[in-house]
């Protein structure tokens, strides 16, 4: 049976062993993201690391590290979120960032206690924090230390796209969303809603479209975003909506669709669910990656804790069967989202 000393040097040590792992694959995405710059996949990845490496610090008493850490994690957050454009400044700010925390570990490893706390940090932090949008961090000299005060970033506010080659149409639909928190992207034709769409993807929680459009049709729209992997909901609005069609458009996942001319208030309606529906499975999706990352660690805390003290404890028979109902949650949401 562990002593809680032996415990706590014993959830050091497994930090210590996945901690090299997490660096190790952080440095290797990074080094792959300075070949491609605007590979999303690859900032997605990277901030996974990073946050995961976050809260596995702070799981095993390492908060200062946490704390660092947490600074990278948001300069790689505004990254994810597109408010600061990749740089290679950016690059090298996250490549001294990989090396200092090799560094780190390896001292952790010797010093479980060593203070993290030099110019060198201080400076460093001051960079992440003074980038401006194009990327770009002050030189060394330039920067301020200011560890302790984390500027919260302004929130963008999500996007309805809207599609139609009339633009009184347009104009109407506007009007009609009006109340709604959002701020809109205008496209007159299919072509145009694709491309908005591929740079501004992320943000977008609704897409209300016509169907018979120069260039690229609603329908052609829609199985290109479809295409892409997006679940975003999408309304259709048509003059002329057969069986044949109303099927096909509900094979492709849209949310409804509206005869022209429309009923501004039943659109409005659908409009209202669509976003919540489309809200709560953005929810769900974040949720499963929460619990994935944490279930090994829930799984390891449980299984020193039984080590410790006794498995046939009813506490720790809980929180084992509670940590396995965690393993299921996670398949489950998984499949979900």
């Amino acid at each position: 049976m562990l002593t809680d000393k032996e415990f706590e040097i014993q959830l050091k040590s497994d930090f210590l062993e996945e901690a090299a792992d997490l660096v190790s694959g952080f440095e290797e995405s990074l080094l792959r993201l300075e070949s491609d710059m605007d590979s999303e996949t690859l900032v997605h990845q990277i901030f996974r690391f990073i946050h995961t490496f976050k809260g596995s610090a702070a799981v095993a008493g390492f908060q200062e590290l946490a704390e660092y850490a947490h600074h990278f994690e948001q300069l790689l957050s505004l990254l994810r979120n597109r408010e600061i454009k990749p740089s290679v400044e950016i690059f090298d700010l996250l490549l001294k960032g990989s090396d200092d925390f090799k560094s780190i570990v390896k001292g952790y490893s010797q010093d479980p206690h060593m203070s993290l706390q030099t110019p060198q940090r201080a400076v460093l932090i001051s960079q992440i924090y003074t980038i401006d949008d194009k990327g770009i961090p002050p030189s060394t000299s330039q920067a301020t230390v200011q560890t302790n005060k984390t500027p919260a970033p302004q929130p963008r506010k999500p996007l309805i796209l809207l599609v139609d080659d009339e633009a009184l149409v347009l104009s109407i639909l506007q009007d009609a969303l009006d109340g709604f928190e959002h701020e809109f992207a205008l496209a007159k034709n299919g072509q145009e809603a694709l491309e908005i769409f591929k740079q501004k993807g992320d943000d977008i929680e609704l897409i209300i479209s016509d169907e018979s459009m120069p260039l690229m049709t609603g329908r052609e729209l829609l199985s290109e975003i479809r295409k892409a992997g997006s679940k975003v909901p999408f309304i259709i609005l048509s003059g002329n909506i057969g069986r044949e069609q109303a099927l096909h458009y509900l094979d492709l996942g849209v949310w409804s669709y509206f005869p022209k001319p429309s009923d501004y208030d039943a659109i409005l309606v659908a409009a209202k669910n669509a976003i919540a529906s489309c809200r709560f499975h953005r929810d769900i999706e974040e949720l499963a990656m929460v619990a994935a990352r944490n279930y090994l660690t829930f799984h390891k805390v449980a299984f020193l804790l039984q080590d410790k003290y006794n498995c046939r404890d009813p506490i720790l028979e809980k929180l084992s069967d509670g940590v396995q109902e965690i393993g299921d949650i996670v398949q489950r949401l998984s499949s979900r989202s």
